[in-house]
């Protein structure tokens, strides 16, 4: 029997993620490295640094990719509270408010809804 793998922390997954990013990979190829990631539970609580930028990219290619991993919920991999939710402030606010412009732009109402969602429910 197989031992089970842990799952990895935030902060390495998004080092990887970022990683991934700058390494100027075919769309396709990206897509498949990204889907290979998101089996891990903290990914999808990095929307914020992977939406932006892939939907900047190819709204086409990454669009539905984005829906199907979309989170305002961040994996701590704690026990007592293992999900927190992930606020739209400090450095992830602008590339936040930045995405959400692009969005309204481009007139993407069901991702417009989630993103101001999203913004709207930060706390004050």
């Amino acid at each position: 029997m197989a031992a089970r793998q842990r799952s990895k922390k935030p902060h390495i997954l998004q080092a990887e993620i970022e990683t991934l990013l700058a390494q100027q990979l075919p769309d396709a190829t990206l897509r498949s490295r990204l889907e290979e990631l998101s089996h891990e539970p903290a990914f999808a609580g990095l929307t914020w640094r992977w939406g932006p930028e892939l939907y900047h990219r190819s709204r086409v290619m990454f669009r539905p990719f984005i829906l199907a991993h979309f989170s305002m919920q961040q994996w701590t991999g704690g026990w007592f509270l293992p999900w927190r939710p992930v606020t739209w402030d400090g450095p992830r606010a602008l590339a936040l408010d930045r995405w959400l412009t692009e969005v309204e732009a481009s007139e993407d109402a069901e991702l417009f809804r989630l993103l101001y969602r999203w913004k709207t429910s930060a706390p004050r």
